[in-house]
């Protein structure tokens, strides 16, 4: 296991309490796999949030990722018992209150708080925005750093993509496109 996995997990357990961050989505290859990654306040009161572990596909029924999380979280020594919080896209699957993950996590870890992860919804905002028209498309996706552009203002502001609303439920953006990649790793 990679050197810097291992350092999490030893400072998850020392933090004792962690949130989980879980998402199941293909990469470039069409290869489905589970992501998972922890935030935790370290001893020195820093917050962190780092890679855990990817996790071959599983399947997108919300008990099959409960049986490979708990399954992984139990071969790292994670105990699931800490988990106060979890944060996952909207997908009815995983945040669904009553079969979804996040109801199957709950039953393990009683004490933990869903927090829905808002970034992804962000990003769908700005997926749709881009798409719903031919001169939106050529806009953002020809300019990317227009996009990092408003997406920072965004951000900062919380109001730049409000005006595209109406149009962000004509379609669902089911993955992270390479062309969004490109955009994040050029914010950065």
């Amino acid at each position: 296991m990679n050197k810097s996995v291992l350092r999490k997990i030893n400072e998850v357990m020392a933090a004792k309490y962690f949130s989980l961050i879980v998402n199941s989505t293909p990469d470039i290859t069409k290869f489905d796999q589970l992501t998972i990654a922890i935030r935790f306040v370290n001893l020195d009161g820093t917050p962190v949030e780092g890679f855990l572990c990817f996790i071959p596909s599983v399947g997108h029924k919300s008990e099959e990722m409960e049986v490979a999380i708990l399954t992984k979280l139990t071969e790292l020594n994670v105990n699931i018992n800490y988990c106060l919080g979890q944060s996952y896209d909207n997908v009815r699957n995983m945040s669904g209150m009553y079969n979804g993950l996040q109801a199957r996590i709950k039953e393990k870890s009683k004490n933990e708080i869903f927090s829905p992860w808002s970034a992804h919804s962000l990003n769908l905002v700005g997926c749709h925005a881009a798409d719903v028209t031919k001169e939106g498309y050529t806009f953002f996706f020809t300019c990317p750093k227009y996009l990092c552009i408003l997406f920072c203002i965004d951000m900062a502001v919380g109001t730049t993509f409000n005006k595209f609303e109406k149009y962000t439920k004509l379609n669902v953006c089911k993955k992270l496109m390479p062309d969004e990649m490109v955009i994040k790793i050029q914010c950065l």
